[in-house]
């Protein structure tokens, strides 16, 4: 039996925050996209949108392999992305034992909210790659590193039609991520290890 704790969400809700600390509490190992991308990212480079979309790709495919190890080498597994409705048949497919359990913790927020976090967010945490929003890397002296932005247009389009709003696999905790500071992590500890224990999951 293997437990699988999907947090997901939009951008700028809390994921990445509260997937490590729920790491630490649970002293099991988290894997992120996020972190797998900017991996291939930076240790390829690319110059321009479409060999940035191939690489994101491989990423994809790179955070799978790790998870399906993971899988073999921990009793619970964490992972963190604004995941999407291609993404529940690969989830599953790794976690396809009768005995495997998969809660998803879905931190949900107005859309134009976490938009606009995650613009402040990319603007003052220097701990973020560029790489996420950059449309050629290494970047070029002059270059406008901004170029990679997307509008709220597009931001919106995206992720309802990704199904990231909507995404669960399992049973599911849903979090109220409109106002951060409101989110009590411990509470939602025990929404999870409720759903981890009880029948049926």
């Amino acid at each position: 039996m293997a437990n699988l704790i999907v947090v997901c969400g939009a951008s700028g809700v809390g994921k990445s925050t509260f997937s490590r600390w729920l790491s630490k509490q649970l002293s099991c190992r988290l894997l992120s996209v996020d972190s797998v991308k900017e991996l291939i990212y930076e240790f390829s480079g690319f110059n321009n949108k479409e060999e940035k979309t191939r690489l994101k790709n491989v990423s994809f495919k790179l955070f799978y392999l790790l998870l399906k190890e993971y899988r073999n080498l921990s009793d619970t597994v964490i992972i963190e992305y604004p995941f999407g409705d291609k993404h529940i048949e690969r989830i599953k497919a790794v976690y396809s034992d009768v005995d495997d359990k998969i809660v998803t913790v879905r931190f949900e927020c107005d859309i134009k909210t976490s938009y606009e976090r995650a613009v402040q967010r990319d603007k003052t945490d220097d701990t973020r790659s560029i790489t996420h929003w950059a449309l050629k890397y290494p970047l070029d002296e002059g270059y406008k590193a901004l170029g990679g932005k997307i509008s709220y247009t597009v931001y919106k389009e995206c992720i309802e039609s990704q199904g990231t709003l909507n995404f669960c696999v399992g049973s599911l905790v849903n979090v109220d991520a409109n106002h951060l500071n409101n989110i009590n992590y411990e509470d939602i500890l025990k929404d999870i290890a409720k759903n981890l224990t009880k029948e049926g999951n």
